[in-house]
């Protein structure tokens, strides 16, 4: 078994509990936190949302998620696990190619 890399901690999810999140009971990989901000793990990917509100809080999370780990912000999501991501204004609209 490799070892992972001095900078990945053993689990992501003590790391994620210690930043007031609460793992879903509807899915292990979705973090969620009282403010709003919802944290999503697929494989090497993370994405986070949250409400307007949460903004200050949601960029004091980014700052200890790049502490902990190397992280690129991508911005905005376009696309997750194959849908379209498309704002217009105040909304969201998804679509999937057949």
């Amino acid at each position: 078994m490799a070892e992972l890399p001095p900078r990945y901690p053993s689990s992501p999810l003590a790391f994620l509990l210690s930043l007031g999140f609460t793992q879903s009971l509807a899915d292990p990989n979705l973090y969620l936190r009282s403010n709003g901000i919802l944290i999503l793990l697929y494989v090497d990917d993370i994405s986070m949302s949250y409400p307007e509100a949460a903004t200050k809080a949601a960029v004091e999370v980014k700052a200890k998620l790049s502490e902990k780990y190397k992280i690129t912000n991508l911005g905005p999501a376009r696309q997750l696990l194959g849908i379209d991501i498309h704002r217009n204004g105040p909304g969201v609209s998804l679509s999937q190619k057949a």
